[in-house]
C-alpha cells in the first residue's frame, strides 16, 4: 500500500443471500471512528430487532490498527472473524461490516455457518465503490500574482485539496500528500526563486 493513501467504501451498500431457509443481510458503511461504527450497529439493530444475530467487524485508521468483530452469539469465530477477514482481503479501512442473521430453523454446523458468514460479507463488498483516502497535512502557500500559474501547475501535480486567497500576494492553504511535502516545498522555493515560501500548518 502506498504510505499516503488508504481506500474505503464511498457509500452504505447492502445485499442479502437465503442459505437453508435463513437470510443474511449484509451491510457496509463507510465509518472514520469506532464510535460512528457502534452507531451504525445500533441503527441496523433497532431496524431488524426481530433477527436473531448481528455478527460484525469493523477496522478504523490508515493502518487498520483499531478494529474489532464480533460473532454476536454464534458459534465462536463463525461469524465476525470471518467478516474481518473479508475486510483485510479487500484491504478496506475506515469500514463497518454488519451482517444479520434471520434463522430459518436449519442449523448450518461451523464450517457451514463461517462459509455464510463470509460469502454475505463478500457479496455486498463487491457492490461497493472504492474511494481514496489521502493522508495529508495542510501547507500554507505564499507567492505573489507573477509566480501564480507556475505554483498552480505545481498545485495540479501534488495538491488533494485547495483553498486561495487573494489580496496584494496570493495565500493558498493546500492538503499536500505527506510523502511529497519535501518535494513540493523545494519546487516552490525554485519555480518563484525563492520569491514565494511555504509553512506547515498542522
Amino acid at each position: 500500500m502506498d504510505s499516503d493513501i488508504y481506500y474505503t467504501i464511498e457509500e452504505q451498500k447492502e445485499s442479502e443471500i437465503l442459505i437453508s431457509k435463513s437470510r443474511f443481510i449484509g451491510q457496509a458503511y463507510p465509518v472514520d471512528s469506532k464510535e460512528k461504527a457502534q452507531g451504525v450497529l445500533q441503527v441496523i439493530k433497532s431496524a431488524h430487532w426481530d433477527a436473531r444475530h448481528h455478527c460484525y467487524a469493523y477496522v478504523v485508521g490508515s493502518q487498520g490498527l483499531e478494529y474489532r468483530f464480533s460473532d454476536d452469539g454464534e458459534p465462536s469465530g463463525t461469524g465476525g472473524k470471518p467478516i474481518h477477514f473479508i475486510l483485510n482481503k479487500y484491504d478496506f479501512k475506515d469500514i463497518i461490516v454488519v451482517v444479520t442473521r434471520y434463522y430459518g430453523g436449519v442449523k448450518l454446523g461451523a464450517g457451514r455457518l463461517a462459509r455464510a458468514y463470509s460469502d454475505a460479507a463478500q457479496m455486498v463488498l463487491e457492490k461497493c465503490n472504492k474511494k481514496p483516502i489521502y493522508i495529508t497535512k495542510k501547507i500554507k502557500i505564499f507567492c505573489n500574482y507573477e509566480d501564480f500559474a507556475s505554483i498552480k501547475s505545481l498545485l495540479e501535480q501534488f495538491s488533494v485539496k485547495n483553498e486561495e486567497k487573494f489580496s496584494d500576494t496570493i495565500e493558498i492553504i493546500s492538503d499536500i500528500p505527506i510523502t511529497k511535502i519535501q518535494e513540493f516545498t523545494n519546487l516552490v522555493t525554485s519555480v518563484t526563486r525563492g520569491r514565494g515560501g511555504t509553512l506547515l500548518i498542522d
